[in-house]
Order: C-alpha cells, then sequence, then structure tokens
C-alpha cells in the first residue's frame, strides 16, 4: 500500500503532467487496483469521454505506444507494461491494434467488468 505522502507525490507528478489539468482519481480504482492503476484507467476513461482516438466495433478506442504513456504518466515503461497485462488479464481493459502501419496499441475499458 501507498503511503499518504506517496499518494499525494503521485497526484502532483500527475497533475503535472497534463499541463495543470487535474484528474481526480476513483478511490475505489484506487484501492482496487493501485494509484498507478486507477492513474492510467482514468487517463483512458477521460479519453474516451472526449472522443479522442478511433470508433471501432462500437467501442471508442485510445492510442498510445508505451514511451507515449509512460511519459504522460510517470510511470516507467515496465510499471506500466505490468499494468496493462493487469487489467487485461482481470478484463478491465481491451487492448488492440488498430493500424498495420505502427506498432501502437489502442485500449477502451470494459466498464461492466469494473
Amino acid at each position: 500500500m501507498y503511503s499518504e505522502e506517496q499518494y499525494v507525490r503521485s497526484l502532483e507528478q500527475y497533475w503535472r503532467s497534463f499541463g495543470g489539468k487535474v484528474f481526480v482519481l476513483p478511490q475505489k480504482l484506487c484501492l482496487k487496483y493501485g494509484v498507478k492503476a486507477a492513474k492510467f484507467l482514468t487517463h483512458i476513461h477521460h479519453g474516451i469521454e472526449k472522443k479522442c482516438g478511433e470508433f471501432h466495433e462500437d467501442r471508442q478506442w485510445i492510442g498510445g505506444t508505451y514511451e507515449q504513456w509512460s511519459e504522460q504518466l510517470c510511470i516507467s515503461d515496465r510499471t506500466l507494461r505490468r499494468i496493462v497485462k493487469q487489467l487485461t488479464d482481470e478484463g478491465v481493459i481491451l487492448v488492440k491494434k488498430l493500424s498495420r502501419r505502427d506498432r501502437t496499441n489502442f485500449y477502451t475499458i470494459d466498464y461492466g467488468a469494473l
């Protein structure tokens, strides 16, 4: 579990990574999946709500490479890969390659699995 100081520091880094835009991390997500996974899910959710990315198979998909997500969320590449595997294994997120031109993964949330 994270100490309160680590949690606050993580939120500050997260806040700065979006140029001052604030995203609230739902407490239930933090407790169930951890703060870093909650940051990742919140970022995907925000993209879905803003209709960013691609619409495919009746879902909004948010694209990004591990390097891009890592930089945006202030999470190491290895940690991010573990988070994606955990959330994929639990069926919380779906991952798909929508383009054959590059290696970008696209992500969406299965809200029923939350």
